[in-house]
């Protein structure tokens, strides 16, 4: 046992030979010890307050400290003289970093993180964005990329040599235990250039500890934006999203997407201005005062949105209130609306009433037809509609059969049937013309909560409360496969465009990417307050999801070669010719 320092160490660093330890403490001083014998072979002494932090570089002939005096020193190890003193800080310093090769140190605390230069005590860059205390920092093992973490919950990934921002990663409680990167590296074929530091692991004042891969293949979130819905139009340039607004009204906003990266060949001006329009927002518009939480759909082609909420001019049947509509309006016999909206325009296109609905039994699901002609609704009565858009809202059909309510109601590609998922524990299959039923599937032990049809109608996936998601054959009624590996209820549920791939999410705080023929996981991204709705854009490249924590929607690139694309575009500083070659493919970089 070390009796290191009075009122206590604040940090303790291994060298990287492992044959001496430093410690930092409450009393001013830093000290270097035997790690065999425990003898104190250094006092450190010129902070004049308390020192928070400890570091030796790579070669052990260097440690640096930084301390609650606005101070970081460079010490000489051998010697204890100090070799340089950095003060261009105007708060506290807690958090220093050597390169692996030495030459730069990084420096955190209560303001933007900084790197200088180890030799001179120049000051080399400053790293702007991070929104609270920096806590800990390191450095990749090739030195290219910086890991900071603090106050704010948020670990960022920074490119070392030019500054530039490359990932954040979230979480939901400040990372007072610092960060740190895995020594370990990939190459071709596992990524498309060499990449060291493929983990980055947090340690959270929630007491939780999150590994993150930040390789080529691992974190693909290419966009975050507020709302709690969010969908992108088929031709994959405009992401709405559904959010709250002032007095409880319901938005929906529009944002401007750059083309699908690989998808077509860009100049670097188009790239450019890709890069720059990216999360653009370009109209938004306001649907009414929101009474329940949110329930919204969007037609197949995205030009218009159905959403359901209290009808104003009726009280609840179970409210004794009068009936407060302005003159000349009539009372409908109903206390919910179901409007349609035109997206483009916010423009109120139809709205009609839900009858049959009442407090007790409202929350559930709505669904377009795919032509956009019928809207089905289902209720946590255990009842589903269809109504006829083309007439008014007429109702054509109910659909009664579950012995508990319904979480949501989804039609198959060719408009024939129906699916419904109940907290009975089954889903069932209905005929979409006559409202016959066809099956029922059973095999969750907790209730359903959501279903998604194959593209060709073959199939039928279910998610539930229990945590799995099924796969069902609709010609025969029998189960396929389970996808388990949530560690809690599965709400997120989607198949691409093309059939090959599921898509689920969950409270956890991932979703997960699936083959739909095999069952075999494929992809696992992070989604730090958990998934509540995702869906995949046409072309299958991106994956949309929506955050339960922080109503906010993400946009996650799915191939390797559109995150190629997408770093191309961030690049901030001209490209090596190792460089051009490595990841733009060309023998020569292009002329500037």
């Amino acid at each position: 046992m070390l009796n290191a320092h009075e009122g206590g160490a604040t940090h303790i660093a291994f060298s990287r030979d492992g044959k001496r330890l430093a410690t930092a403490g409450n009393d001013k001083t830093a000290k270097i010890w035997d790690e065999a014998t425990g003898k104190l072979l250094r006092t450190l002494t010129g902070h004049t307050d308390v020192v928070w932090s400890a570091k030796f570089s790579p070669d052990g002939t260097r440690l640096a400290t930084a301390g609650n005096d606005k101070q970081v020193k460079i010490w000489d190890t051998t010697s204890g003289q100090a070799l340089q003193s950095l003060t261009d800080f105007d708060v506290t310093v807690n958090s220093v970093a050597f390169s692996p090769d030495g030459t730069r140190l990084a420096t955190g605390g209560d303001q933007f993180p900084k790197i200088w230069d180890v030799a001179t005590g120049k000051e080399l860059m400053t790293l702007p964005g991070v929104k609270n205390a920096t806590i800990g920092m390191v450095y990749s093992p090739d030195g290219k990329f910086l890991v900071s973490g603090g106050q704010d919950g948020t670990a960022y990934v920074w490119d070392a040599t030019s500054g530039q921002q490359y990932l954040s990663l979230p979480s939901a409680s400040p990372l007072d235990g610092g960060v740190a990167i895995s020594p370990n590296c990939v190459a071709p074929p596992e990524a498309a250039f060499e990449w060291c530091g493929v983990y980055v692991a947090t340690a959270a004042r929630d007491t939780t500890v999150k590994i993150w891969d930040i390789s080529p293949t691992g974190s693909r979130e290419l966009l975050v934006v507020p709302g709690t819905l969010g969908f992108i139009n088929p031709t994959g340039d405009h992401l709405v999203t559904s959010t709250t607004g002032e007095n409880e009204s319901l938005e929906h906003r529009v944002w401007l997407l750059p083309q699908s990266p690989g998808a077509v060949s860009n100049s670097a001006d188009e790239e450019a201005n890709n890069a720059a329009q990216l999360g653009h927002q370009v109209s938004i518009y306001n649907v009414g005062e929101w009474d329940f939480p949110p329930v919204v759909a969007l037609s197949a082609d995205h030009t218009r949105s159905a959403s359901v909420n209290l009808d104003p001019n009726r009280p609840l049947p179970d409210s004794p209130a009068p009936c407060t509509g302005q003159a000349g309006e009539r009372c409908v016999n109903s206390s919910f609306l179901a409007r349609i909206i035109d997206t483009a325009t916010g423009k109120e296109l139809l709205k009609f009433p839900l009858t049959g609905q009442t407090r007790q039994t409202w929350y559930g699901g709505i669904t377009f037809s795919p032509d956009g002609t019928r809207l089905a609704t289902s209720n946590l009565g255990g009842m589903a509609q269809v109504w006829d858009l083309s007439d008014g809202g007429k109702e054509l059909l109910t659909l009664t059969g579950h012995t508990g309510g319904l979480y949501r109601i989804a039609y198959s590609a060719d408009a024939k049937r129906l699916a419904t998922a109940s907290q009975d524990k089954t889903a069932k299959i209905w005929d979409a013309e006559t409202g016959k039923e066809l099956l029922t599937l059973t095999g969750h032990t907790e209730a359903v909560n959501n279903i998604v049809f194959s593209p060709d109608g073959l199939r039928l996936v279910t998610s539930s409360f229990d945590g799995t998601a099924k796969v069902w054959d609709l010609t025969t009624g029998k189960e396929e496969f389970t996808l388990s590996g949530h560690s809690a209820t599965i709400w997120g549920l989607a198949y691409s465009a093309d059939g090959k791939l599921i898509a689920t999410g969950s409270p956890d705080g991932t979703a997960r990417i699936w083959d739909a023929n095999s069952g075999e996981q494929l992809l696992t991204l992070a989604v730090p307050g958990g998934v509540e709705q995702l869906s995949f854009t046409t072309d299958g490249t991106r994956l949309v999801t929506t955050d339960l924590l922080d109503q906010s929607v993400r946009v996650f690139l799915l191939r390797v070669e559109d995150l190629m694309v997408l770093a191309r575009s961030r690049v901030t500083r001209t490209l090596t010719e190792e460089e051009c070659q490595t990841f733009l493919k060309v023998e020569k970089c292009p002329e500037p």
